[in-house]
Formats: structure tokens, sequence, C-alpha cells
């Protein structure tokens, strides 16, 4: 295309601005239900003896997910449960499963569960420190987790 086609498709539509109605923005969308179900999945790995469980609605900073958690696990084998009771509770609770999920079985240092709108990271401690993602994401919202004084009482 040329430019005086350019300039002139610019001197048609360029000050345009279509709105539809019928289309929501993302900043719209209401993450209420992808809340509720990233705070059951993070009490499925506090269930499982996880440790710093933190939910993040990260929405704002992020197109491809709109919540995040991240757990810590203190071996590969407890990786490796985590992330099958999670798969599991939320088949069986949830009717949901991973979007791409390759679990092999194999033990990991790190897994992700992915559902699309909230994304699951169980770690082993030095790779949740060495990828930092809760500095990444600090300025996200912290979904504030019932379960977590449920052993100081």
């Amino acid at each position: 295309m040329e430019e005086s086609e350019l300039q002139g498709l610019w001197d048609k539509f360029g000050e345009m601005v279509v709105s539809n109605p019928d289309v929501m923005a993302l900043e719209d969308l209401d993450d209420t239900d992808s809340k509720q179900f990233a705070v059951a999945m993070a009490e499925i790995a506090d269930l499982t003896k996880a440790a710093d469980v933190q939910v993040l609605h990260v929405a704002p900073f992020v197109y491809w997910t709109r919540v995040m958690v991240l757990v810590t696990a203190f071996s590969r084998p407890q990786v490796n449960a985590i992330g099958s009771r999670i798969r599991e509770a939320a088949l069986e609770k949830f009717q949901r499963t991973p979007e791409n999920d390759v679990d092999d079985g194999t033990p990991k240092s790190w897994t992700v569960v992915d559902f699309g709108d909230v994304v699951i990271h169980v770690f082993l401690p030095k790779e949740r420190e060495y990828y930092a993602l809760d500095d990444y994401y600090k300025e996200a919202e912290a979904i504030p987790l019932p379960f977590a004084n449920r052993g100081l009482e």
C-alpha cells in the first residue's frame, strides 16, 4: 500500500472510534469465579502440606490469565502430589481440566497447572526464589485465603 493510500485511510477512518456495547473489555470481566476456583485449588495445596500459598489477581498486568496461585513444596514427590491433587479436585469439584496438561509423572522441581483463567505454580523453594514470581507480580492484589490461619487457633 502506498503512502497516499495510507494517508487516505487515516483521513477517512483515523479519528473514528468504534464501540460495540455487546463486547466487554477484558478489564470489565468479573473475576469472581476465577478467584473462587483459585482459592479452592490453593486450599487443596495447603491440605497437601504446601507452604507459602499465595493467590494473586494478575489480570491487570497480563493478558493470558486472570489469577495466579503460587505454592511451595519441599520435595519433588510433593510437587507432583500437589499437582495431581489439584488436577483431581478441579475435575471432581469443578468439572475442569487443565489446558495442555503434559504431566508425565516424573518428579519435578516446578510444575505448572494451567486452567486458562487460573495458573498454578508449584515450586521447590530454590526455584520459587530463583524465578521470584512473587516479586514480579508484587503489585497484584493478594486474594485473602480463609484457611490461612486455620492452624494458628
